[in-house]
């Protein structure tokens, strides 16, 4: 969580970063948008790992869902599991299939295995708590070579990009030390909110 910012945000940048790293433009794909949305909700709120992702995308495995279910708070969202509950495996395969084959297809690099496993927050990059250090900090990330795919390569650099964002937005306009950001080939991983708030970031 970033103090501040509205898990609901967080899950935004989420959702778009997983579109970006596929090249895909979500406002032509509503139900794939509607799943991730879903998915991301629950992994913040009952603090998952992406891993476990898996495992609520499962079409005749529920017990995992049945506990997200219970947890989430958000009438939105709880609606959005409870009607679940009442649908057959083949319900649930149209809505979970393409979102599983993206996860699946980022899933299956042991790389982002490890990375997104992690659930110790004091092994995590907590950019909030970074950009509140008054002595400042220096962070390089090199995601070329050949343990990543591209679009995994996207997927990390955009989600990283998008906590820098949102962590810079919590701490508000003045924040101290300054924060610089360089990106090498910043298109690949530059969401149209992360633009933005690029483009915000000077205040901060």
């Amino acid at each position: 969580d970033i103090p501040g910012i509205d898990p609901d945000v967080v899950m935004d940048s989420r959702v778009e970063a997983v579109a970006t790293c596929f090249l895909e433009e979500l406002s032509k794909m509503p139900l794939l948008r509607q799943t991730l949305s879903g998915l991301f909700h629950a992994i913040i709120t009952c603090e998952l790992t992406l891993n476990e992702a898996i495992d609520l995308l499962r079409l005749n495995d529920k017990k995992l869902r049945d506990y997200v279910t219970e947890q989430i708070t958000h009438p939105v969202y709880r609606a959005y599991f409870e009607d679940q509950k009442a649908y057959t495996v083949r319900m649930r395969k149209e809505e979970y299939e393409s979102t599983g084959r993206r996860v699946t297809e980022l899933l299956k690099l042991e790389i982002l295995r490890l990375c997104f496993g992690i659930v110790d927050p004091e092994k995590c990059l907590n950019f909030h708590r970074l950009l509140s250090d008054p002595e400042g900090f220096t962070i390089l990330v090199d995601l070329s070579g050949p343990c990543l795919s591209r679009p995994a390569a996207r997927l990390l650099g955009t989600l990283m990009v998008n906590d820098v964002v949102n962590a810079a937005r919590a701490r508000g306009v003045g924040g101290v030390p300054p924060l610089n950001i360089y990106l090498d080939e910043a298109s690949r991983y530059i969401t149209d909110d992360v633009a933005e708030g690029l483009d915000e970031l000077r205040k901060y």
